[in-house]
């Protein structure tokens, strides 16, 4: 039988797997009754154990978690992503131990895919308007060192979670 992320997940919701999230957790609280600061990896389906740690630890990690990604619904959390993945790679580019690469789109790039696929110039068009005022809106929250408002998307959230599929597999 292969077990399914979403029928897991739905069983730790049900009555049955709170009760055993409860008991398991006790036991976990004992085994690790300080995790002030720690950083904890969880193997497995962890998710419902790594919540009880969240608080308290540094940073909980499901080690083989899969994500599935919705695309925006609606062009405001379309910007709100946008906006949060610039004012991200600002920062991450500002740190001492930066990667080499956190390369963005150039106008270059866009010019190279048109050239190369003239149908795609209408939604290059439109991804170009959204980078504009994306970066343009990131560069006020920069501006003020704001690198810690989420901009949460609630209409990819609103798609989750009334779509079924599709289900990440655990083997």
């Amino acid at each position: 039988m292969q077990l399914d992320a979403a029928d897991l997940a739905d069983f730790y919701e049900a009555p049955l797997g709170l009760l055993t999230r409860r008991i398991i957790g006790r036991q976990l609280r004992i085994l690790w009754p300080q995790t002030k600061d720690a950083r904890l990896l969880g193997y497995g389906f962890a998710v419902p154990y790594l919540r009880a740690f969240q608080l308290d630890a540094e940073r909980t990690i499901a080690a083989n978690a899969r994500v599935i990604w919705y695309p925006p619904r609606r062009l405001a959390d379309l910007l709100r992503q946008r906006v949060r993945a610039v004012t991200g790679v600002t920062q991450l580019e500002r740190t001492p131990s930066a990667p080499a690469s956190t390369q963005r789109t150039k106008l270059t790039d866009l010019a190279g895919l048109a050239r190369d696929q003239p149908r795609l110039v209408p939604r290059l068009a439109c991804f170009t308007a959204i980078s504009v005022v994306a970066r343009t809106t990131a560069r006020w929250a920069i501006a003020r060192g704001d690198y810690s408002t989420w901009l949460r998307d609630e209409s990819s959230r609103a798609a989750a979670s009334l779509e079924a599929e599709p289900r990440g597999q655990l083997s």
